[in-house]
């Protein structure tokens, strides 16, 4: 059994309501010739492009920040909303330069284009990114060296290679609750061996929000938010269940047991093993986040469980 990734196009195209919500959610173009043009167009709008080989990037910290504020201006509200007030933000923010955001934005400028309840929390936590990212210091080498540091941990201690995909929920994991007792901190690189936790906690940000800014980033995987962990629960109820030893070791390797993150992992590990194998994770949470957004919407779902026969993988 896998994601029914064409009946979810179909079923946001055909209905007229929803197709002209996105399409002025998302500024696209009136008329769409069909269900894979029309997802095409929103998953670009979207601009989520997973890199082949994350872990061999070179990423600025200016590239870095403008995934940071991407990810935070998710929060709590309405994409589009987000999408709509880009170019403001990106004004007030120096044109996504950390350093001289650092020096002269203000909170409640940045408030002002994040419309919602955690407007403030939001622009305090892109401020605290801008001083952050504003050193010399690249903070996506320093992701390179937690990747490459969880690689060596699953090998040498537990005899067992990370998919990228895993990998990618094994540094959310560790970025959205750092541990001063990491069991693979002797792998790290002697240059952030010493970091302290304040460097590496995700501003602002949970496992959720923390998958985002990776995937903002160029990384492949799932963001379990709200709408994709219901329609999980609906569709696979059983599926948990299935995944809850990968679960496990994941939370291993982690250093960490807390509930939230046991969530996270296993929403994403359900995705995962139910994604079709020729699509990006990304492009299919995407798809699967739009159809509980604006179709399949809270206390509105239809019996329609958008999986085709094929065996799942466990």
């Amino acid at each position: 059994m896998q994601i029914d990734i064409q009946a979810i196009k179909d079923r946001l195209f055909s209905n007229e309501a929803v197709r002209s919500r996105i399409a002025r959610d998302f500024g696209l173009p009136d008329i769409q010739t069909d269900a894979d043009e029309f997802a095409a167009s929103v998953l670009y709008k979207l601009g989520q492009r997973p890199s082949p080989t994350p872990l061999d990037q070179k990423l600025s910290n200016a590239e870095v920040f403008r995934a940071a504020v991407r990810a935070l201006g998710s929060n709590q509200r309405k994409w589009a909303d987000y999408l709509g007030n880009e170019s403001r933000i990106a004004e007030v923010l120096c044109g996504f330069d950390p350093g001289e955001a650092s020096k002269c934005a203000r909170v409640e400028n940045i408030a002002r284009w994040l419309p919602g309840q955690s407007s403030n929390a939001d622009a305090r936590a892109i401020l605290e990114w801008a001083m952050l990212l504003s050193s010399d210091v690249n903070y996506y080498q320093s992701i390179k060296y937690l990747g490459t540091a969880f690689r060596s941990h699953s090998l040498n201690d537990y005899n067992e290679p990370l998919t990228d995909a895993e990998l990618l929920l094994c540094i959310v994991g560790y970025l959205g609750k750092p541990s001063n007792r990491w069991a693979g901190a002797v792998h790290l690189d002697i240059a952030v061996r010493e970091l302290p936790y304040r460097y590496w906690k995700t501003r602002g940000m949970g496992y959720v929000l923390a998958s985002e800014f990776l995937r903002n980033l160029g990384w492949n995987g799932f963001k379990p938010d709200r709408h994709i962990a219901r329609l999980f629960s609906r569709w696979l109820p059983e599926q948990g269940s299935v995944v809850l030893g990968r679960v496990r070791r994941l939370e291993s390797l982690i250093g960490c047991t807390a509930k939230p993150l046991e969530s996270y992992l296993k929403y994403s590990l359900t995705g995962n093993s139910v994604a079709p194998r020729d699509l990006p994770l990304s492009q299919v949470d995407n798809l699967v986040w739009l159809l509980g957004a604006y179709l399949e919407r809270k206390g509105l779902e239809s019996a329609d469980r958008y999986l085709t026969t094929q065996a799942i993988a466990g």
